[in-house]
């Protein structure tokens, strides 16, 4: 997994980074798993309304490195996997925001219509 942008793009991916990323990354990596908020409850021990609010897009914190240790766990993927797809969401909401879908992003774009 090659994450091949310009130094500059990573630094205004960086600085774009928010929270509703995060919970856009949450969601979609259960979805691909097949996972319903109830499993993946029953993997994390967290409960159904902690991961329901942790996946809204209005969520405004970041989660702490423990619970993202314990989504990658139940996920069966490293922090760095998990860190390649917020960033990969990130790149799409940049790419959005500049009215513009390309490369990378064409690819997640196409994935994000099942969030």
């Amino acid at each position: 997994m090659t994450f091949i942008r310009s130094v500059e793009v990573q630094r205004k991916l960086i600085l774009f980074l928010e929270p509703l990323h995060v919970a856009l990354t949450l969601c979609s990596l259960r979805l691909e798993c097949g996972m319903t908020q109830k499993e993946l409850s029953r993997l994390t021990s967290f409960s159904t309304a902690t991961i329901s609010m942790r996946e809204r897009k209005r969520y405004e914190s970041f989660p702490s490195m423990s619970t993202i240790g314990y989504y990658c766990q139940a996920f069966e993927m490293s922090v760095y996997s998990f860190a390649f797809e917020i960033f990969f969401h990130a790149d799409l909401s940049l790419s959005c925001s500049q009215g513009r879908i390309t490369g990378d992003s064409a690819l997640l774009a196409k994935a994000s219509i099942l969030i």
